[in-house]
């Protein structure tokens, strides 16, 4: 399933990608509020606007404060079917170089905010195995693990996994920071 721009929803064979299965309109934004990246879980999707805004589709509520430019990841706590704490953990991630952990799905500001402070931040995720990490990827190819646990400690660590001025992956400046 994708989302795009225009506020489609489309589902796909993976067998045959030419075509979508299913088109849906389940989004439009008003002007700069358009879809940019979605996340789904249980039953709600959440959508990341080119505005920096959290919204849910249908009632075009916006669920949190911003980000200061588009949102290039949402990802939902793996234990919010099984843990109330979790339940409402949500990370985003935005080319406004930082990660954001919200906590509940009203407005206000964010629970913890990580800034790597190396380029855009592509893409989030929680880490299925240890419930306060989670990790990032920045455009310039580095990938950072940060903790709940230690909110203002920065990355505990972090892998230089592409560079981007030869278009090569690669491991160096590796930095690892023990508990």
């Amino acid at each position: 399933t994708t989302i795009t721009s225009d506020g489609y929803i489309a589902s796909w064979n993976t067998q045959d990608p030419s075509q979508p299965l299913s088109l849906h309109e389940y989004f439009r934004g008003a002007s700069g509020n358009n879809p940019f990246s979605a996340c789904a879980g249980g039953d709600s999707l959440l959508v990341g606007t080119e505005s920096g805004s959290i919204v849910l589709p249908g009632t075009k509520t916006i669920l949190k404060g911003k980000h200061n430019a588009p949102i290039s990841g949402i990802s939902l706590h793996p234990l919010a079917q099984s843990d109330v704490f979790f339940q409402r953990l949500l990370l985003t991630s935005s080319y406004d170089f930082t990660c954001r952990v919200w906590h509940g799905f009203e407005q206000g500001p964010a629970f913890m905010e990580f800034e790597p402070q190396w380029s855009y931040i592509s893409a989030c995720s929680w880490c299925p195995t240890h419930s306060a990490n989670f990790a990032c990827v920045d455009a310039d190819g580095r990938l950072s693990v940060a903790s709940m646990l230690r909110p203002h400690a920065g990355a505990i660590a972090s892998l230089q996994m592409w560079d981007a001025s030869t278009g090569k992956m690669c491991c160096k400046n590796i930095h690892i920071s023990l508990w």
